[in-house]
């Protein structure tokens, strides 16, 4: 070991967008603490550097560079060793920069801003949009993909941006009934019933075939999928969050599947148990489905949950679904966002009263925010599940009460301008982001 010479770094770009690179580290052999990362590896005493390949480090004595088997993970870009003058090189994840969180109010789907000509004004006024995109309208096939809704949204954000504002997006990808017709072909699909889906807020993909989101090939080429938005979208600043929704059955949130044990309900939940779903391999499928979003490193990461549904019994429970949540929390830390999306006020439904489930979990919500820094969010009720357009400001206002930092406003941009007066719009935003 004597004057062997590992000195700093040959850079490796996993993917050619991503924020995150991998480079190699290791404890230098001269405790050299000015050590930093390069993009070539150099020697201790010359400036003269020397290009390494494919992960490998220079070594002078042998004039060649090499690859030691031997690396291993740390989670610090910074020179390290288990001995004080171990010179095994090992891995670093490179500094990255985490995007802020979405604050303060935003529309559910940036498909309903548009107006002609667009409103600037009220733009600037929002900020924060959802960009609501079906799975079949951008996962065309296995490993191929069509950009284009998502393009379209960040082409109007650097509109906006030229013009002084700053518009900044939450992605959604329901999936299930909305899954490519090719994965439905290749992974297996079933009939879910939906008659009266309107009233669950499933008002498209009625008696729609859903995709069998519980197989493993199924996860496996989600999981690609995911790793395909990262590669183009983690380095996007205009994408702030991405929510999962690999296992939602349409509407985006994986935990609501509207079953019960009479009506309608019966018949979904008959339909997944047919189909082959059991509480376990739905389980695994979504805690694979939060685990295919470590492909992230700088966006947020966001899910609606809510109380979890079980195949063999009528009461839904918090448990499991806290379970996940904090998985999610442990697992992202500050970039994870809990929250819900029926956000409405507790005197129209006693799920949000003391006691209710509904409230019992934004009582977990708040105390992940404290344990881990992760965030708060709530997309309102439909005006039909509130009651009418008077239950708006007591709905904001719940809002409120859980230190929420996002909620997504109610209906369209039409509909919010003739129910909340611009002043409204101001307060509740204000009072959002100052819970960031």
């Amino acid at each position: 070991m004597k004057n062997i010479l590992l000195a700093a770094v040959a850079m490796i770009a996993l993917h050619t967008t991503a924020q995150t690179k991998q480079v190699i580290c290791g404890y230098n052999y001269f405790k050299d603490t000015t050590w930093l990362p390069h993009t070539t590896c150099i020697t201790k005493d010359s400036s003269i550097p020397y290009t390494c390949y494919s992960g490998k480090w220079w070594s002078r004595k042998k004039s060649t560079c090499y690859k030691d088997s031997s690396w291993q993970v740390c989670t610090k870009d910074s020179v390290i060793g288990s001995i004080k003058n171990d010179s095994t090189p090992k891995w670093c994840d490179a500094p990255t920069t985490v995007k802020p969180r979405l604050s303060g109010v935003a529309m559910r789907d940036f498909t309903w801003r548009i107006l002609n000509p667009v409103d600037y004004v009220f733009t600037a006024l929002i900020e924060n949009y959802v960009i609501n995109v079906k799975a079949n309208e951008i996962w065309i096939g296995n490993g191929q993909y069509n950009w284009q809704p998502i393009e379209d949204a960040i082409a109007f954000a650097k509109d906006c941006k030229s013009r002084g504002i700053d518009v900044r997006f939450k992605l959604r990808i329901p999936c299930g009934v909305f899954a490519p017709a090719w994965t439905k072909q290749a992974f297996g699909s079933f009939k879910l019933p939906g008659d009266d889906y309107a009233n669950v807020g499933w008002s498209q993909g009625a008696d729609s075939m859903s995709v069998m989101w519980y197989k493993d090939a199924y996860l496996d080429a989600w999981a690609a999928f995911m790793a395909a938005i990262a590669d183009r979208y983690d380095n996007n600043d205009f994408i702030a969050e991405i929510t999962i929704t690999g296992t939602s059955p349409a509407t985006g949130e994986p935990l609501n599947l509207a079953i019960g044990n009479t009506g309608m309900g019966l018949q979904r939940k008959n339909a997944y148990v047919a189909a082959g779903f059991t509480d376990a391999n739905r389980l695994a499928a979504i805690y694979r489905t939060i685990d295919a979003m470590k492909v992230f490193k700088r966006t947020n990461i966001g899910i609606a949950l809510n109380p979890f549904e079980h195949f063999d019994r009528t009461a839904t429970e918090n448990q499991t679904s806290k379970s996940i949540g904090e998985y999610i929390c442990k697992t992202f830390g500050s970039r994870s966002v809990l929250g819900n999306n029926g956000l409405r006020p507790a005197a129209v439904d006693t799920d949000w009263q003391p006691g209710g489930k509904i409230y019992d979990l934004c009582l977990f919500y708040f105390s992940m925010h404290q344990q881990y820094g992760s965030g708060i969010y709530f997309q309102t009720a439909s005006t039909k599940q509130m009651g009418d357009y008077s239950q708006w400001i007591p709905t904001l206002d719940n809002g409120i009460k859980w230190s929420t930092q996002l909620v997504e406003l109610p209906e369209t941009e039409r509909s919010i301008k003739d129910h909340l007066t611009t002043d409204q719009i101001t307060t509740y935003k204000v009072t959002y982001k100052q819970n960031y």
